[in-house]
């Protein structure tokens, strides 16, 4: 079990990998948030190749902090 806060992502791992996603999400509180399909995503990503890259840094970022967290 894990809590995220603001600004944190889950899916990062499976979508950088192209695994399927290993775990299931369960809301405690009210939340906005956005959920975009993997073609979405990669295509907004490869549109702009700057901001793709910015998000794939932001993306790993997360990522390395959850795993520092284990």
């Amino acid at each position: 079990l894990r809590c995220i806060g603001p600004g944190d992502f889950v899916g990062e791992a499976s979508f950088l990998s192209g695994d399927p996603m290993p775990a299931s999400v369960r809301i405690k509180e009210d939340v906005r948030f956005v959920s975009w399909p993997v073609d979405g995503l990669e295509r907004f990503m490869s549109d702009d190749t700057e901001v793709g890259a910015a998000l794939q840094r932001i993306l790993g970022a997360c990522l390395v902090r959850k795993l520092h967290a284990v």
